[in-house]
């Protein structure tokens, strides 16, 4: 088991609408199904019903092959350089699983058992889920939904307010050490002196999603892609050593 990265998540207060559905999967450079995430909030989350913005997870798509296989990569723009999509896979989640796709600040779960989640959280807890898994989270943006929006105590009969505040979270994502990088990934190897080794790349048209390119870039050209390899920047994490 490798460590692939980590990354610190805020969502602002008044400020950061929807994480869109999306696949960590597609945003790294492997070609592998073995990966996993860690995902840690740094503070107590409260439920979704008084605005938590924890993770949403569509239960079990991971195993969802002919999601993407059949309905595109979900970034095939229009030909002629229009804004549409030619193919998106997430525009058909609500006919797919039941579900209202992206809307104003929230997700709406109208088919309980589809939609998975684990709010409330507290500091320590943490949520861990296959790269491959769809998920999203909700919305910060209390001007646009909650308003303060008031629910009645049964224990006590008061009322209280829903608790907005700036979200802090870590992932933390390990990927299976016999992981081979893609040939379609910019850079890799490109350090690399390739007439003395194999794997040669050539020139493909990029796969994948490039919000991690930031992440991979410092090792991305000492690699040659399809081939077994080891950097410093992807420490072995398990077993431990001997």
């Amino acid at each position: 088991l490798r460590l692939y990265q980590d990354s610190v998540f805020i969502k602002r207060k008044n400020k950061d609408g929807i994480t869109p559905w999306h696949i960590d999967g597609r945003m790294m450079p492997f070609d592998t199904s073995n990966i996993i995430t860690f995902w840690i909030p740094l503070h107590a989350i409260p439920s979704i019903d008084d605005g938590g913005t924890g993770l949403l997870f569509i239960n079990k798509s991971h195993a969802d092959f002919s999601l993407p296989y059949w309905n595109g990569r979900g970034t095939d723009f229009d030909e002629e350089g229009g804004d549409s999509y030619l193919f998106n896979a997430y525009e058909n989640l609500k006919s797919r699983y039941g579900i209202e796709n992206v809307g104003d600040d929230r997700i709406v779960d109208n088919n309980p058992g589809v939609i998975g989640h684990y709010m409330p959280l507290d500091a320590g807890d943490c949520t861990v889920h296959n790269g491959w898994t769809m998920h999203c989270a909700n919305g910060n943006q209390q001007n646009l939904t909650k308003r303060k929006k008031k629910r009645k105590d049964a224990d006590d009969n008061h009322t209280t307010a829903s608790t907005f505040q700036t979200r802090y979270a870590i992932a933390i994502s390990y990927v299976d050490s016999h992981a081979e990088v893609r040939h379609d990934i910019p850079g890799v190897g490109k350090n690399v002196n390739r007439n003395s080794a194999r794997g040669q790349s050539k020139s493909l048209d990029f796969l994948g999603d490039a919000e991690d390119m930031a992440s991979y870039a410092e090792w991305i050209g000492d690699v040659l892609p399809r081939t077994q390899f080891e950097h410093d920047l992807l420490p072995d994490v398990w077993p431990p050593p001997s």
